[in-house]
């Protein structure tokens, strides 16, 4: 086979060999046409491209009149045999195979998303955020199709989800423009038209412009009831997950820094990395001496709040 490719069609009679190929001799082939040029069968146009053999088919037209438009089968596989050999010459060793865009694109989210290196939390989320938005807006549409829709995309983000939180908009675009951009990497796609999608935060969505902080009285109430994991969420921003995974030992330089290296996970069995990070990463946090104050007397192991912390002021 050439740098072009051939184009035939595995109907024609001419191929059958049933001498020297085994599915001709076993009556499986499909050479079943005498007369090929004037048959209901698709034209084949076959190539290589990254060392495997590939194909595209190419049916003959019908006219308003319902009439089969013999050869214009065959003229469409021509014209796709010159742009393949044209983009080989041109592109080299990227050429692209125009089969890899393809693939369905909720497909290719499912995929992306199985393979983002995130926590399982994480993970949930953009399933839950691909399942009721992403896919819905693109069902039935391939990788290629939608790497060239811009305006669709936007307006998904901006309108559709437009009375949804920043998180949740912001969370949709990197399902995205991650499943279009692996698709690039992978070969699928010469390139993607979402670059730089401008998703604005409008302020608080879904009433949430009533929130009101909560008085120390209110905090020191709570952490009364639950433990010293409130009084480690106020004092050093932390999440629920985190601040119910902090060990004393992780306090350094006199109490004055945390270097939080993980948190609890959902079921509080174990230790899980950070959001965002892998294992072994952490990050530090300054500590006011306040909440030193309240931890240094604890003993060493984790601080979860198993036994409530009254206020001791700060």
């Amino acid at each position: 086979m050439d740098r072009a490719g051939v184009i035939l069609k595995k109907c024609d009679r001419q191929f059958h060999k049933p001498g020297t190929n085994q599915s001709c001799a076993a009556g499986t082939c499909q050479h079943t046409c005498e007369r090929p040029q004037r048959c209901p069968h698709a034209w084949t146009l076959r190539y290589f491209a990254n060392g495997k053999q590939r194909e595209q088919s190419f049916k003959d037209d019908i006219d308003g009149q319902g009439r089969v438009k013999y050869g214009s089968g065959q003229r469409k596989a021509k014209d796709a045999q010159l742009k393949i050999t044209h983009d080989k010459r041109a592109d080299g060793a990227s050429f692209i195979d125009p089969r890899g865009g393809r693939v369905d694109f909720g497909e290719a989210v499912d995929a992306w998303i199985s393979r983002h290196a995130v926590v399982e939390s994480t993970r949930n989320g953009y399933r839950a955020t691909a399942r009721a938005w992403v896919k819905p807006a693109f069902e039935g549409r391939t990788i290629a199709q939608v790497a060239a829709d811009r305006e669709r995309a936007t307006d998904l983000l901006v309108k559709d989800m437009g009375h949804l939180s920043i998180t949740r908009r912001r969370q949709a675009r990197t399902i995205i423009t991650g499943t279009v951009e692996e698709a690039v990497k992978a070969g699928k796609l010469a390139k993607h038209n979402l670059h730089g999608i401008d998703v604005k935060d409008e302020g608080p969505r879904n009433g949430r412009a009533d929130f009101v902080f909560p008085s120390h009285n209110q905090v020191a109430y709570l952490a009364g009831e639950i433990g010293i994991a409130i009084w480690l969420m106020r004092g050093c921003g932390l999440r629920i997950c985190e601040a119910l995974g902090v060990h004393k030992e992780e306090f350094t330089d006199g109490g004055r820094n945390l270097r939080l290296a993980g948190q609890a996970s959902r079921d509080g069995r174990k230790k899980v990395p950070l959001k965002h990070r892998k294992a072994g990463e952490y990050r530090d946090v300054p500590v006011p001496s306040w909440l030193w104050e309240m931890v240094k007397d604890l003993p060493d192991g984790l601080t979860d709040g198993s036994r409530p912390i009254r206020d001791r002021g700060g």
